[in-house]
């Protein structure tokens, strides 16, 4: 008797244990999912409008472990939560969170992160949600979304800084930025490229008439110059795109280190070296026409210090839209109290236009003696005549020589008729007699 008892006694708990086992692996409910703040539906495609890419976006699962209800509070220790979006042919985008404890009756809400690429340009994608128990099976829903990009949207998509982000005082920094447009629609309301050192007070900009969408553009070289007397250190340098009309920006900050590189009895020894040589420039803006002839800068140099110095002259920022040639040479040597005009030829090339910075640079030695900032404004090349009006003027001019020769012909019978007429005049005058 007492064996039948208890035989019956560990079925009904084997029993018991099955079932508990079978219903906790079963109550896991997801009942909501949350993604960027709209609640999605597993049983139809989600609309994401005015989405900004580029960004960290929250997903929010809502989920519980519902009462089965036997009157005992079923748990699990831990779960794992995952969301994971597909339809991006780059790197799986997914995130993970872990919960210590579910109990049977609670509600939860659990807050992940998708980093939403910049370059996903497709728009159909699906969003699957995780929640695997420890000691259970997984709990799966999946997502369908339509996501449609913002009308007006700009990233910045790569930062060259030359000679890079180690500038000594004094020294110039040429940065150019490329920038795309990831939204909806062309930007036809102009683009500005702006690059800032707040705390020194500089900024340089360049303006983009029309960015197409999904393309990509380069500013030109931006030049700021680090005065000589900024204390070595880090200073940010800002990096913003200006878009929609300049309703709406994009900004990346980076760090620059101005370097001294020089004690104060270098210093001083620059401070004199400058001092002695004399450095003019002509017109520091000037006009010229795209593809045609262009513009002449002149350089002067004297040399006022006690012996003979050799100067070097470069110049930058112009490779983009134009050409330059130094003459008689970017070499000068100069002896005591002589003076040297370096003549800085610059044309445009014939697709540019508007106005452009360049950067004229004398050295002696390892010593920048001074820096100048120079602009050309190019006007756009002019539409060469019809080959019907050249004719026409071609015509015209040989009309006007055979007018000319016809004249020359003229003036020069007069003359003969004139000569002649004063020979006669004079042989006459000879055969007279007077008595």
């Amino acid at each position: 008797m007492k064996g039948k008892t208890l035989m019956t006694v560990l079925m009904l708990l084997i029993v018991a244990i099955f079932a508990t086992a079978v219903v906790s692996a079963q109550t896991v409910t997801i009942t909501d999912v949350e993604f960027d703040e709209d609640s999605l539906s597993p049983s139809s495609s989600s609309s994401i409008r005015n989405f900004e890419k580029n960004q960290e976006v929250d997903v929010k699962v809502h989920f519980e472990l519902a009462d089965n209800g036997d009157g005992v509070v079923d748990s699990y220790e831990e779960a794992e939560v995952e969301v994971e979006l597909t339809g991006y042919d780059g790197d799986r985008v997914r995130d993970t969170e872990y919960v210590d404890e579910i109990t049977e009756g609670d509600s939860y809400v659990e807050k992940l992160t998708l980093d939403f690429p910049w370059d996903m340009d497709q728009s159909q994608y699906t969003l699957r949600v995780y929640i695997c128990p420890r000691s259970g099976d997984c709990v799966t829903e999946t997502y369908e979304l339509d996501v449609e990009a913002e009308e007006h949207s700009f990233v910045i998509k790569d930062v060259d800084f030359s000679p890079g982000l180690d500038v000594e005082a004094g020294r110039a920094l040429l940065t150019t930025v490329r920038v795309e447009n990831i939204g909806d629609d062309d930007d036809t309301e102009g683009v500005k490229v702006k690059v800032s050192i707040p705390e020194l007070g500089l900024s340089a900009s360049d303006y983009v008439d029309e960015v197409e969408e999904d393309d990509s553009v380069s500013s030109e070289e931006l030049y700021i110059r680090i005065p000589s007397s900024t204390p070595a250190g880090d200073y940010e340098v800002d990096v913003t795109v200006y878009y929609n009309d300049g309703d709406d920006s994009e900004t990346e900050t980076y760090t620059l280190t101005v370097v001294g590189g020089e004690d104060e009895e270098e210093a001083d020894e620059e401070e004199a070296v400058q001092s002695k040589t004399v450095i003019t420039v002509g017109p520091e803006e000037q006009d010229m026409t795209a593809g045609q002839g262009g513009a002449v800068y002149p350089v002067t140099l004297t040399n006022a210090a006690g012996e003979a110095k050799t100067y070097v002259v470069s110049v930058s920022g112009y490779d983009s839209w134009g050409s330059v040639r130094l003459d008689p040479s970017s070499v000068v040597v100069l002896e005591e109290g002589e003076t040297q005009t370096v003549y800085l030829f610059v044309s445009a090339n014939e697709d540019a236009s508007g106005s452009y910075t360049f950067a004229v640079t004398v050295n002696a030695g390892s010593e920048t003696l001074k820096q100048m900032l120079l602009t050309a404004n190019v006007e756009g090349a002019s539409v060469a005549p019809a080959e019907g009006n050249w004719d026409s003027v071609k015509k015209g001019l040989e009309v006007g020589l055979i007018v000319l020769v016809i004249l020359l012909v003229i003036l020069g019978l007069i003359i003969v008729v004139n000569k002649l007429r004063s020979q006669d005049d004079d042989e006459d005058e000879e055969s007279k007699t007077y008595y």
